[in-house]
């Protein structure tokens, strides 16, 4: 297979942050939701096309599929933030799989969109220029992204080490497991006052 082919199969789903029914599980630990409610709602926004506000809506009415629970629409957004990305970070590492070093390619690439888009802010900067409303949007769009890619090659680092590890038959790291890393995730946010509770309306 060619790897000028890679991108085409891959990249779109990468890049627009669209995720699939039978991957939504995947996230970060939470005790207060089990899997099938995070399950419904992130599905009923990604596949039946609801806003959050609507999914909450329906989650306490108990029309998902499973009994009613209540859910902030803030964290319905935060679940669905997750679960795109890590099904971005799932994509990219099939990838790297299937064609070594396209998954890194790929990021380089998406890395150097951001860098153009960065010299356009430095440039009207340089001239005395003050960013509107919409500059200001795309800072924040800039820094997001950096942070998202930043931890799909982390994704990356941590999938060639469990499979180096395979091929050696050795036993994986612990700390690899994706399961134990959003667990740590949870918990730090938590110890920083900023974990998924924070979402909640009281």
């Amino acid at each position: 297979m060619s790897s000028a082919r890679a991108p085409g199969r891959y990249a779109s789903r990468a890049l627009d942050g669209r995720t699939t029914r039978h991957t939504c599980r995947v996230g970060r630990y939470d005790a207060k939701y089990s899997d099938d409610q995070r399950e419904a709602v992130i599905n009923a926004i990604t596949a039946d096309g609801l806003t959050a506000r609507e999914a909450v809506e329906l989650a306490a009415a108990g029309d998902l599929g499973v009994p009613a629970f209540d859910m902030a629409e803030s964290t319905a957004r935060g679940l669905l933030s997750r679960a795109r990305q890590r099904q971005t970070e799932a994509d990219v590492c099939q990838l790297e799989r299937d064609e070594p070093g396209e998954g890194t390619k790929l990021l380089d690439r998406c890395m150097g969109v951001l860098e153009v888009e960065i010299g356009r802010i430095e440039e009207l900067q340089r001239s005395g220029g003050e960013l509107d409303s919409t500059g200001l949007q795309r800072v924040r769009w800039i820094t997001r992204s950096v942070h998202e890619i930043h931890k799909v090659r982390k994704a990356l680092a941590r999938d060639a080490r469990t499979r180096q590890a395979a091929k050696a038959g050795a036993e994986p790291d612990p700390e690899d497991s994706p399961l134990i890393i959003s667990m740590l995730e949870e918990h730090q946010n938590g110890t920083n006052g900023n974990g998924a509770g924070q979402h909640d309306d009281g």
